[in-house]
């Protein structure tokens, strides 16, 4: 046995003690499974229904000259938090200037920091489906709403279809809640919502806009109900996935973060929500990208301020995620619970003469921060490129839970111990789809791919397509395309096309098995996506 008796309390405090030189994944494997053999086998739970509650009815007595047997204690509990539209470089642990994250600079202390971590699309719901089903986006088929193009008038089919995620998708929250979790899920809405099939595999879903954990519209970031799911399921193991649309534009923090990193400004750039909510426009749904119109951008201080914004806005959501640990602490679980810190995807700030995330895939937009923090407070950084789509994989592999056999993601703790071998980084962005009755394939795409030092950008618009070729080792910034060079780097564009032919290829055939059904869009939901500006 390996911790004794009082393995989940002490699993906390004595920290990981082992030689670096062994398989992490041996020793992780080991660490729970042997905690799972002290626990008992737990069996297997479908999710319930949000008002169920279950309770453990107690043991048969065996008679008074039994010894009683030990308390039962818990597997760790899960807990992943999504901070959308959060660039990796705004954050101190990624070399931020600014003081934007302490809160989160502290748990990256006592974790495993992935430094080079990419997503697998630079939009929100692509990325946060991949993220919860090791699936990349064109098998799984849930892309980003756009309010405009969903309005109920109608219009061009596949403008007005959208992909609810295929009943048969395994989630992380359907693995864990079969083998004895609760699962619950509070998400800002929008774009991370019941209709596009976020709820599969929860317990509890709550996506309303009075939960408090948006922050961005409405109310500012509040905890509580959070806290309270947190204290009223303490007892048992959980997962628990938060989602918060702190810093998505409009870049609108509370003070003192709205004038903190720029205290100077006296342009006409709207730095405060009630500054925002006085205009005559305010529900115009164009407004949220408009205001990025409305300076000059050839003007630094302008640039400079939209940036001030954002970095008070990422501080803010800094903070938020201190309230969402002072409740686990509150509760008494921190040291039982395997807390996970990722983004979707990042933000451009004119790297390539844009602001937001438009559709595209450079850097800016895919390397996002991923910190695992197990309740050893194993401190490690890795400088192993990983992915998103690897993050359920890690999870069930840190807690012994099997992976399914359709995920396309694996475990990054054979990159922890420095034994990872590096694969291709592929992130995709399907604009536009083409339905066709239950079936539906790929319009308008723009894939990205990187390997080594290069980076290949492939665009596809119906038959045609596009390529570009990018090295970082002489260009980091992902700006001089030698893809027009195609003598000198032949080589190296039929590498990169060989990768995808073969990524194509695998996904094709769970593609036709997940296809998926057709999302019945609500009305609240295109409110919602319309405050986030995702209008066209």
């Amino acid at each position: 046995m390996l911790f004794g008796a009082r393995a989940p309390r002490r699993l906390g405090r004595i920290g990981l003690r082992y030689d670096w030189a062994m398989h992490v994944t041996t020793f992780a494997r080991s660490l729970f499974a042997s905690l799972v053999a002290l626990l008992g086998a737990c069996g297997g739970n479908e999710p319930e229904p949000a008002t169920s509650a279950r309770t453990d009815a107690p043991a048969a007595s065996t008679g008074s000259a039994a010894a009683p047997a030990p308390a039962a204690a818990k597997k760790p509990n899960i807990v992943l938090i999504s901070i959308d539209t959060l660039r990796a470089d705004a954050l101190e642990p990624w070399g931020a200037a600014r003081p934007t994250s302490p809160n989160i600079s502290a748990l990256a202390k006592d974790a495993w920091v992935f430094k080079n971590t990419f997503s697998q699309a630079g939009v929100t719901a692509p990325s946060h489906m991949t993220l919860l089903t090791s699936l990349y986006p064109i098998v799984h088929g849930v892309s980003n709403l756009r309010a405009i193009e969903m309005q109920r008038e109608g219009g061009e089919e596949e403008n007005t279809t959208a992909t609810r995620v295929d009943p048969k998708v395994q989630t992380l929250a359907s693995v864990l809640s079969k083998h004895g979790w609760k699962t619950a899920a509070f998400t800002g809405g929008g774009n991370v919502c019941s209709d596009l099939g976020f709820d599969q595999g929860f317990h509890e879903f709550d996506d309303e806009p009075t939960n408090g954990v948006s922050g961005n519209d409405g109310p500012w970031f509040d905890a509580q109900h959070v806290a309270k799911w947190i204290e009223a399921h303490k007892a048992e193991p959980f997962f628990l996935f938060v989602h918060t649309w702190i810093p998505h534009n409009p870049y609108l923090p509370p003070e003192p973060w709205n004038t903190a990193f720029d205290p100077d400004y006296k342009g006409k750039i709207v730095s405060s929500r009630a500054e925002y909510d006085a205009r005559p426009d305010a529900d115009d749904p164009h407004l949220p990208s408009r205001v990025m119109l409305e300076f000059d951008r050839k003007d630094p201080a302008e640039v400079a301020h939209i940036r001030a914004l954002y970095d008070g806005d990422v501080r803010y959501a800094d903070e938020s995620v201190g309230k969402l640990l002072a409740a686990l602490e509150s509760s008494g679980v921190q040291d039982d619970t395997i807390i996970v810190l990722v983004s979707d995807h990042g933000e451009q700030f004119l790297e390539h003469g844009n602001f937001l995330h438009p559709s595209e895939l450079w850097r800016e937009l895919v390397h996002v921060p991923l910190i695992v923090r197990l309740p050893s407070r194993e401190s490690r950084t890795i400088e192993t490129p990983a992915r998103l789509i690897d993050v359920l994989p890690t999870i069930l592999d840190l807690v012994d839970v099997p992976v399914p056999a359709e995920a396309q993601g694996r475990s990054l703790l054979p990159a922890v111990a420095g034994t990872y071998e590096e694969l291709p980084i592929i992130s995709e962005i399907v604009t536009r789809w083409r339905f066709s009755g239950t079936s539906r394939s790929v319009s308008r795409m723009i894939r990205s791919i990187r390997l080594a030092q290069w980076t290949y950008i492939v665009r596809t618009i119906g038959p045609s397509q596009s390529e570009e070729l990018y090295d970082r080792s002489t260009d980091p910034g992902e700006t001089q395309n030698l893809a027009p060079k195609r003598k000198e780097h032949l080589a190296t564009l039929q590498r990169f096309r060989e990768i995808a032919r073969q990524h194509e290829e695998a996904c094709a055939e769970l593609a036709a098995r997940f296809a998926g059904t057709q999302a019945q869009i609500s009305d609240e939901t295109l409110k919602e996506i319309g405050k986030l500006g995702y209008v066209k």
